[in-house]
């Protein structure tokens, strides 16, 4: 019998600038399809209004599935984290999710 409850639970750290310390937790396929459609951008040098609100959706949702239960809002994103880190957690965040799919429980 294969037993889900045994699958061991896995956690990406992440260090805010303001300080903050979150573990992200592994993302349900519904979230991971929604986080991967609105973090799509055609052309990361000429990204319009709409597809920087798609980022910081993305990284909302993504941060928010953390361990500590803490809302990371747009609005939080928006004061506290720029544009390019947005990219770049997101970008991380990716490298992440790939690398625990080929991991064996």
């Amino acid at each position: 019998m294969y037993d889900m409850t045994k699958i061991k639970e896995r956690y990406w750290l992440i260090k805010l600038r303001t300080g903050k310390v979150l573990n992200i937790e592994v993302p349900k396929l519904k979230v991971l399809k929604r986080i991967t459609k609105l973090s799509k951008v055609a052309d990361t040098n000429n990204m319009t209004e709409e597809d920087m609100e798609n980022l910081i959706s993305a990284l909302s949702i993504a941060l928010s599935r953390n361990k500590e239960q803490f809302k990371v809002s747009e609005q939080w994103i928006e004061e506290n984290i720029n544009i390019n880190d947005v990219q770049d957690i997101l970008n991380k965040y990716f490298e992440w999710v790939s690398n625990i799919q080929n991991l064996k429980n």
